[in-house]
């Protein structure tokens, strides 16, 4: 967000706010948004400057689920989705038409695709075996991923940091 960076406090349940006028000098809100249940892990700020958290994996009704919550500029956290998946939540990433994608922590590799304010989930969106191509290292790799960080480009591709390598699935695959 412009002068603006967001820390999750993961153990803390909290988010941290630091704005900088200057980009040098900066005031720290240490509580800006709290009262979470779970630890907070992914962070992410969408096309309209709306900031979004997700959760650690906990038991839900209908299985292991990672919520998503939608914090206000006031710090008030919105719950608005649970996303029923087994695995951790690293990062969140937004494209240019504000769908947001959930990438996961899991040897298999997999992005979720959440649209209409969390009305749609596509859990298959992104897998290991959907065809992405490894910007650096051995093509070998590419079955494995941990989405660790995730940013779209100006053209709606996908850049994916894993533990090792950065992949990229090119706009218009599977959409």
């Amino acid at each position: 967000s412009n002068d603006t960076l967001y820390v999750s406090g993961y153990s803390s349940k909290r988010i941290l706010k630091i704005e900088t006028a200057d980009g040098v000098k900066g005031t720290v809100t240490e509580d800006f948004a709290t009262g979470f249940t779970y630890n907070t892990i992914a962070i992410a700020v969408d096309k309209d400057d709306n900031l979004y958290v997700t959760d650690q994996i906990h038991t839900e009704p209908g299985g292991d689920a990672v919520s998503v919550y939608k914090v206000s500029s006031s710090g008030v956290a919105t719950h608005v989705v649970n996303i029923v998946h087994p695995l951790r939540v690293m990062s969140i990433a937004f494209d240019s038409q504000n769908n947001m994608y959930l990438g996961t922590s899991s040897t298999a590799g997999k992005v979720i695709k959440v649209t209409n304010n969390g009305a749609t989930v596509d859990s298959d969106w992104l897998t290991a075996s959907t065809d992405i191509v490894l910007v650096n290292g051995d093509t070998s790799t590419r079955s494995n991923f941990n989405a660790l960080s995730m940013i779209f480009d100006e053209q709606d591709n996908l850049y994916i940091g894993s533990s090792k390598y950065i992949f990229k699935r090119l706009k218009g695959e599977t959409d």
